[in-house]
């Protein structure tokens, strides 16, 4: 049996290591003596007993973990500053602060099973209106093409003998683009917009994208969603035309222009986009090529292109080479850009190509080829309007009989007393063979 000689009221602050959370309150403490169960005597040991830790005041701050039916903090378990597993003792009248907590998430609050973290678990006799101040909640989803940054709202409320947080929204503050890969991010269910919430796309990596289509980023499943979201930063699809330019890989065509590329909105305002907008081509430009009779040299024929803006052809430099220039028929053709009804037709330009070939041995044709450059019906081709020769000479080619093999004839090169037959007078001089025969240059094909 103890006898109290007198008792002390301590004041204590403990801190929870690695908890971020402080006790204030009081113990009672007592100074007794023992005495003799069957005589009553007191006897000269004294027995000094610490009380009970009634606390007065409970504080949480810092960041903590978000960790959906996680706990916290353990009465009994988590030891103080002392490395004490104390137990601490709570009433009606105890208080608990939490406008000082941090919380922070990777993931979805809203999509685990409770919504909820125990802060102090074990607490009994604590009262709900004892508990002040809102947490900030920082949630961070990273995404494959996107970061939202968001923050949680939510109570802080006493649930059994334990103090907890439920969170009950998530308002999202900036979505980052970051990319235009795979399958587009889903904006999470709940989920909503905070007052001021922005879409940036700075530093995004930009895709390549088929002009006239786009590639959803970041869907939402409610119509207007994103309607009054501002998009900013360099990608936002109209803030500035991008040049391009193309061509064949010999570079005989060469079609340049200007493009609206980036971020915007499809017209649900619900989907976060990138778009790749027309290519508005406003010059065609043709270089050297070699001859293809039927060919098509250059096909941007799509419905991403628009031609509107071509009132010319650039040929300055276009000129064409022949393998075999003297097969070439009046008619023959070749595409050189096959374009789209966008295309009007334009003024026809004439060129000219000259050249020279030996049909046998000691005979020497200078001709040109005569062509017409066109762009109509939506395509840009190159067709010969005529081959003419201009020019014979004839080199030691007598010594040949009567008897012998005549010069072989082709295509609109003729005997004199055959010319006419075969297209009308010939261009003078006229050319002997060394058999007393005369030629002359036709006007027809060669």
């Amino acid at each position: 049996m103890q006898t109290i000689i007198e008792s002390f009221d301590v004041a204590f602050t403990d801190t929870i290591a690695g908890k971020n959370l402080t006790f204030e309150g009081t113990h009672t403490d007592t100074l007794s003596q023992e005495e003799d169960a069957a005589t009553s005597a007191k006897k000269s040991k004294l027995i000094y007993t610490v009380g009970d830790k009634n606390v007065s005041a409970a504080t949480l701050i810092g960041s903590i973990t978000w960790s959906d039916g996680g706990v916290h903090y353990t009465n009994g378990s988590d030891a103080n500053q002392n490395g004490t597993n104390a137990t601490y003792k709570f009433d009606a009248n105890s208080t608990v602060d939490v406008s000082g907590v941090i919380f922070n998430a990777t993931s979805d609050p809203l999509a685990g099973s409770s919504k909820s973290i125990t802060l102090m678990k074990g607490v009994d006799g604590i009262a709900a209106d004892k508990i002040s101040g809102t947490p900030s909640f920082a949630v961070a989803l990273d995404q494959t093409n996107t970061k939202l940054e968001a923050k949680a709202s939510g109570t802080a409320e006493v649930t059994g003998n334990d103090v907890t947080y439920a969170v009950d929204g998530v308002a999202i503050d900036k979505i980052h683009v970051k990319s235009v890969e795979g399958t587009a991010d889903k904006v999470p269910a709940n989920w909503t917009l905070a007052t001021g919430a922005t879409i940036e796309t700075d530093g995004m990596t930009l895709p390549e994208l088929v002009a006239g289509t786009h590639v959803d980023i970041l869907q939402s499943d409610t119509c207007g969603f994103f309607a009054n979201v501002p998009i900013n930063g360099a990608n936002v699809y109209g803030n500035q035309q991008d040049t391009f330019s193309e061509a064949d890989a010999a570079k005989s065509v060469t079609i340049a222009g200007s493009q609206d590329k980036g971020v915007a909105l499809n017209e649900e305002k619900n989907h976060i986009i990138y778009k790749a907008g027309t290519k508005y081509v406003t010059s065609i430009t043709l270089g050297a090529t070699d001859w293809q009779k039927g060919a098509t040299l250059f096909d941007r024929s799509g419905a991403g292109y628009n031609y509107a803006g071509v009132t010319a052809l650039g040929a300055n430099d276009f000129a064409l080479s022949y393998a075999s220039p003297e097969t070439v028929a009046v008619g023959d053709s070749m595409t050189l850009l096959k374009a789209n009804a966008t295309l009007k037709d334009l003024a026809e330009q004439t060129k000219q190509t000259a050249y020279s070939y030996s049909p046998v041995a000691g005979v020497a044709v200078d001709a040109n080829i005569t062509g017409k450059l066109a762009a109509s019906g939506g395509i840009v081709t190159y067709t010969a309007a005529e081959n003419r020769a201009s020019k014979l000479t004839f080199t030691n080619v007598a010594g040949r009989g009567r008897g012998g093999v005549p010069l072989r004839q082709r295509p609109g090169l003729y005997r004199k007393d055959s010319c006419k037959k075969h297209g009308g007078p010939g261009t003078d001089p006229q050319y002997a063979d060394g058999n007393g025969s005369r030629y002359c240059i036709a006007g027809g094909r060669q």
